[in-house]
């Protein structure tokens, strides 16, 4: 295994190496990688390979800039993913996972997310904090088609302004011209909602008239009692 390794090892012009290997069937949960500790690993890429979890020593690997784990069988990630500071690309797609830990939201570069084909059943944009609901502001690629169990809207962002839920649908889930015949749409019912809204003041008013003359004829009854 120790040979393999070596011998998936790529070397790039400023001395930063890439460890790049698929298929390895049943011999993926035998990957340790903790000698490359304290080399500048930036880019890892381990596919179909059977992995139930990310290999040994993979977390110690701090200088990772991309981790590509897609096709696998992993269910979760651990918590010190976070610990991954330079990470901008993470490719997880054609997993089994059902949630992500609140820690990336430490992964403060992170910029693309694949995410789809997995159990997904919420995204938890609160954890990532405002950065990530103005991804395209910031270049924030999230994919998460495929998920047959995601809520459209993630839970944490229904308790937020409707805006940003919006704005969070449309960077996710819609490409640029179904953006834009969604906010069609919606400028579409919000005119429609405003005219019923501007219906039901004027039943109201005509009410509080009818209302005000029967009061009117009520007081002049009086007074002339």
């Amino acid at each position: 295994m120790e040979d393999f390794l070596e011998d998936n090892i790529v070397p790039d012009d400023e001395g930063c190496l890439t460890i790049k290997f698929q298929d390895l069937s049943e011999a993926g949960h035998k990957v340790n990688l903790s000698k490359f500790s304290k080399q500048a690993v930036t880019e890892l890429v381990i596919s179909f390979s059977c992995l139930e979890k990310l290999p040994q020593g993979t977390l110690s690997l701090n200088r990772l800039r991309r981790l590509d784990i897609s096709n696998n069988n992993i269910s979760d990630l651990p918590l010190e993913i976070g610990t991954l500071k330079y990470l901008t690309d993470l490719e997880v797609s054609n997993n089994a996972l059902t949630t992500l830990p609140a820690q990336i939201v430490h992964c403060e570069k992170l910029s693309n997310i694949n995410l789809a084909r997995n159990k997904l059943k919420d995204i938890p944009v609160g954890l990532f904090g405002k950065r990530y609901l103005q991804g395209h502001d910031h270049g924030l690629s999230i994919d998460v088609s495929e998920n047959d169990h995601l809520a459209m809207i993630p839970k944490d962002l229904r308790e937020t302004e409707q805006s940003e839920a919006v704005l969070w649908l449309l960077n996710v889930y819609f490409t640029h011209e179904e953006q834009i015949s969604f906010v069609q749409k919606c400028t579409l019912d919000v005119k429609n909602h405003i005219e019923r809204v501007k219906d039901e003041i004027k039943e109201l008013e005509r009410k509080s008239k009818h209302l005000q003359e029967q009061l009117d004829g009520l007081k002049s009854d009086n007074n002339n009692k």
